[in-house]
């Protein structure tokens, strides 16, 4: 049986939290190179990207203040509550989670993961990109803010980190990108395997760093972490596809701002969390779980977020093509925006139950993949698409 690169990748994953936990001694010994191994990720993951899809999208400014904004305001008031609330007694794992919400984008995962779901992956990149600038400035001052409540801490060497992981290598990148074609070429079919490489090493860094404290608080407080990052992830997510809709219209534009503010970049919270004192440092194991809970929640909305794009798209002139009680139905939602049974049974002059008849086939034809009734009734009827693949039934929007 032929594994998937992304099977490897988590297996591999989890062998090196294992190693980490059960040889401790490798932390010392690996910490200095973890900076270089932070930023080449970042180096490696912007050589292969294309000049003119970042230009093509720099002039999105709301989308990008948005964007921003949910990750550097929003994200960090989640994550300092939630960290308040379930690490009274450990500072150590506050500390990681605060800083967790602090940090910019996983920037290749958000890209990845955002085309997976035909979502915009121009936008996706340039809020990447934006995100890990503009971290080396609000990052350390969001860090002072929430984390100088819980441990007095100097800036300067978290700043001096994330210049020298973020700043240099995307600077090295372009240059490279705009002088010399053939470095490019030469690196790009490599890039993704010396990428999981560095991070699978600053993983097991960063376990080998968390052990020996974490082992000393016992398994409680790991099942606190795991539910911590959990409700941070699903809150943020929750804030993400019901507030960004009233700001941002398209399900393609919804998609890369939450890959890219609600998720965040393992390697750069590891550093920071390194260059405090010793006594803080099962911290670490908040990225890890936070990384882990990240891949979960991927494969679990990205059915549903690809559904809801599909639906988003469906052309006018097919519209037309269908008959004519179906029709009324999909301009009511559509262009009238009517979501509950009662609104569309007022738009198209039908009772509900007739139109409860007509939703149910539409979701069986694969027209809609879920319509929301009210705020928590949903028809979640199985349907088959033409790639003959059994989808989760995405949220409608």
């Amino acid at each position: 049986m032929k594994l998937s690169p992304n099977t490897i990748f988590i297996s591999l994953f989890f062998v090196m939290v294992f190693a980490g936990f059960a040889f401790p001694q490798l932390g010392p010994i690996l910490k200095p190179f973890i900076a270089f191994l932070a930023g080449l990720t970042i180096f490696l993951s912007m050589i292969t990207q294309r000049m003119e899809k970042i230009i093509s999208s720099v002039f999105e400014l709301r989308k990008i203040i948005i964007g921003l904004f949910f990750a550097f305001a929003i994200m960090p008031v989640i994550c300092f509550f939630i960290a308040k609330t379930f690490f009274k007694n450990s500072p150590g794992l506050a500390i990681g989670l605060i800083v967790m919400g602090a940090v910019p984008c996983s920037k290749g995962a958000a890209i990845m993961w955002t085309g997976i779901i035909k979502g915009n992956s121009s936008l996706a990149l340039i809020l990447a990109v934006v995100s890990l600038c503009a971290s080396v400035v609000i990052t350390p001052f969001l860090i002072l803010f929430f984390v100088g409540t819980i441990v007095s801490i100097d800036l300067t060497p978290i700043v001096l980190s994330l210049f020298e992981i973020t700043i240099i290598p995307l600077v090295i990148a372009v240059l490279i990108m705009k002088k010399s074609k053939k470095v490019v070429s030469t690196i790009s079919p490599y890039s993704t395997y010396l990428s999981l490489g560095a991070g699978l090493i600053v993983t097991l860094t960063a376990a080998a760093i968390a052990s020996p404290v974490l082992m000393q608080e016992g398994v409680f407080s790991l099942f606190l972490n795991i539910a911590a990052c959990g409700f941070c992830l699903a809150i943020g997510w929750l804030l993400c596809l019901f507030i960004l809709p009233k700001f941002v219209y398209r399900m393609e534009d919804i998609v890369a701002l939450g890959f890219t503010s609600v998720h965040k970049n393992l390697t750069i919270s590891i550093i920071i969390i390194a260059a405090l004192p010793l006594k803080y440092a099962n911290g670490a194991v908040i990225p890890i779980t936070f990384f882990l809970l990240q891949i979960l929640t991927c494969f679990l909305i990205a059915p549903r977020l690809e559904a809801a794009i599909s639906s988003e798209k469906l052309p006018f002139s097919h519209v037309l093509t269908l008959p004519e009680d179906q029709r009324k139905t999909i301009l009511a939602i559509m262009r009238k925006n009517k979501f509950t049974l009662d609104e569309i049974a007022e738009e198209t002059g039908r009772t509900k139950e007739e139109e409860k008849e007509i939703l149910k086939e539409l979701v069986k034809t694969g027209h809609l993949s879920e319509i929301r009734l009210g705020l928590r009734k949903y028809y979640k009827i199985a349907y088959e698409r033409r790639s003959k693949r059994k989808l989760p039934l995405s949220m409608w929007l």
